[in-house]
């Protein structure tokens, strides 16, 4: 069987407003997500999808499947505990089908980076899955299953400038202007959500007022980019987020600003020449950084 490539893109956090809590602990967020062109690249030697008899639905249990998922990233899993082999299983249950799925994912999109790379992983095999399938689930279903695997899952099913609210799941197309070219940059540290979540929340409980809407969101709507209402909690994980942050202003990049919970952070030129310079020089200073275009 031929092997087949999928492209898994990227995304920026153009603006991330932290605006409340439900009572289950999950934050509600205000975001504006823009897919970019960075991408890992996944290789999928095997797919197939074969929906069960209508005698095999009584059962509970998830059908037996065939999921093998590897990576090239020593820092990624491979197996269950990777978002797409999850992925997999989810679809297998909510389509009562047998799947039957090789992949290898080679990975351009950091870790621990805010850029959604485990979640786009994710959302390519629930896409191959889905045209792989004798019997579809429908986009509705499709979005359900996504939200059960993540939050910003859901955004990659097909991805274009939205805004994000609720926990990121509640999507609508964003019209408004955005810049075209982007420098991202990181010191290589990753972050987890998880921690970075939990030192926003432990610096409001150490306020006596703490606020409870950004001001990266104005009269109900976003405001311009570069505001992230987590940077300041990674920052205190993280304190080298504030050296790349002075790297990327001193070479002229506007609107610096980390993306999602960190720890990469992106800033803007109207010029892709000069952002390839930007990114070159943030390499040869040590840092990781690629240029990444807008593919609203």
């Amino acid at each position: 069987m031929n092997t087949r490539e999928l492209l898994a893109c990227a995304k920026l956090n153009w603006t991330l407003a932290i605006v409340g809590r439900r009572d289950d602990g999950m934050h509600l967020i205000d975001s504006i997500f823009v897919p970019v062109s960075l991408f890992d690249r996944i290789y999928i030697e095997r797919i197939h999808v074969e929906s069960m008899p209508p005698t095999s639905l009584r059962s509970k249990q998830p059908f037996a499947s065939d999921v093998v998922v590897e990576a090239s990233s020593a820092g990624v899993p491979s197996g269950q505990a990777n978002l797409a082999h999850q992925a997999a299983a989810a679809y297998g249950v909510a389509a009562a089908a047998r799947v039957q799925l090789h992949l290898f994912i080679e990975k351009h999109i950091p870790t621990g980076a805010g850029l959604g790379g485990g979640s786009s992983d994710a959302a390519a095999v629930l896409r191959a899955l889905e045209n792989a399938s004798p019997r579809p689930i429908g986009a509705e279903e499709l979005h359900r299953v996504a939200a059960t695997l993540g939050s910003d899952v859901p955004f990659f099913l097909k991805p274009g400038a939205k805004r994000a609210t609720g926990v990121g799941d509640s999507l609508e197309p964003f019209a408004g202007e955005l810049p075209k070219h982007f420098v991202l940059c990181s010191d290589g540290v990753a972050l987890s959500t998880r921690e970075v979540y939990r030192a926003y929340d432990d610096a409001l409980t150490s306020q006596s007022a703490p606020s409870k809407r950004s001001d990266s969101v104005v009269g109900g709507e976003p405001s311009s980019g570069g505001k992230n209402d987590l940077e300041a909690a990674a920052i205190r994980l993280h304190p080298g987020i504030i050296a790349v942050r002075d790297e990327m202003l001193r070479l002229g990049l506007a609107d610096v600003a980390m993306t999602g919970s960190g720890s990469v952070l992106f800033g803007t030129t109207p010029f892709r020449e000069e952002a390839s310079q930007v990114s070159s020089e943030l390499r040869r200073r040590g840092y990781w950084s690629e240029v990444a275009d807008s593919i609203c």
